[in-house]
């Protein structure tokens, strides 16, 4: 097992990683948000690979590339992505990103035998424009639109109005502005409308661990699972009995299935605001913090999210 390299010319414009990775983030972090691949470490170590240029001129451009796990790729697996962004000019500026990213199959770190796979795929667009700047402090507008690719078609039901409904993705939006102190502080808020079954921060610092989760199947108790198992759709193939399910059997869902299945979650658009503060000095050491506040946007539902994430680090002590 290699358990980290770095490899990196002189000025540090150019590196490649392999190993552990951690606190991977594309754009402002809405969809791909301080992954790591090493959860679980040293029992389960994944040795990934990250590419990053990033040249010295401001006025360039910047390109990130990602393997989760070579060896899962080699195998049919494994989840990569790749984001490249270009600032314009300082007459204009506006820096425009985008990214790519996708998981060949959910599936292919599970023991289990099922019909099913899960090649989830998503893309996002980021922008940031910088309002004003002086030696002590930048404001900048700061914008991202997510895409989330579903593998299967998955049905849901408004109990506002009595429909069914299908998807076979979903989308994302945030606007916000951002503080960046000269003294190491950072300060960002967001405001945020998504689509039915977006789930916030999909590929998250904890993704690895909870990409599959495990629930029983309940047709009667839950009206997802009657309408995508017993009445129409493939929910029988995320069960290890084969080719239809009992109830109390095993379903082996992927993220952006379980919190449909688990509570019927999300099964309406949400609204909400966020904010992340930061601190780093020099990186040996600092602090970070976020939160985001969601809610249905639907006079019959009184559904509320909450996220919160908290962290310090320090790499030098006297």
């Amino acid at each position: 097992k290699i358990h980290y390299i770095s490899l990196y010319d002189n000025n540090k414009i150019t590196f490649l990683n392999i190993g552990k990775l951690k606190n991977l983030t594309f754009g402002h972090g809405q969809l791909l948000h301080k992954y790591s691949n090493s959860y679980n470490y040293p029992l389960m170590q994944r040795t990934g690979l990250q590419f990053h240029i990033d040249p010295p001129d401001r006025n360039s451009y910047s390109l990130d590339f990602f393997v989760s796990d070579i060896s899962q790729i080699l195998n049919g697996g494994g989840f990569y992505g790749i984001h490249g962004s270009y600032y314009i000019s300082k007459f204009l500026p506006l820096t425009i990103g985008a990214g790519y990213l996708s998981d060949i199959d959910q599936y292919s770190e599970l023991d289990v035998d099922l019909d099913a796979g899960s090649n989830i795929k998503a893309a996002e667009v980021d922008i940031e424009y910088t309002l004003f700047e002086n030696r002590d402090y930048k404001i900048n507008f700061i914008s991202e639109y997510d895409g989330i690719f579903f593998a299967h078609e998955l049905k849901y039901y408004h109990q506002g109005d009595g429909k069914e409904r299908s998807r076979e993705g979903t989308w994302g939006s945030m606007i916000g502005s951002e503080l960046v102190l000269d003294s190491g502080h950072k300060f960002l808020f967001g405001a945020h409308y998504n689509a039915s079954l977006y789930t916030p921060y999909y590929f998250s610092s904890t993704y690895d661990f909870e990409k599959i989760r495990t629930l029983n199947y309940d047709p009667n108790g839950n009206y997802s699972h009657y309408l995508n198992g017993e009445e129409y759709g493939n929910l029988f193939d995320f069960c290890e009995t084969g080719n239809e399910c009992e109830e109390g059997d095993i379903l082996y869902l992927s993220k952006e299935l379980y919190p449909l299945f688990l509570r019927e979650d999300f099964v309406f658009p949400t609204l909400g605001a966020s904010f992340q503060y930061e601190y780093n000095y020099y990186n040996k050491r600092g602090i970070s913090m976020s939160g985001m506040y969601l809610m249905d946007n639907h006079p019959d539902s009184q559904n509320s999210y909450y996220l919160l994430d908290f962290e310090v680090f320090c790499l030098d002590f006297l």
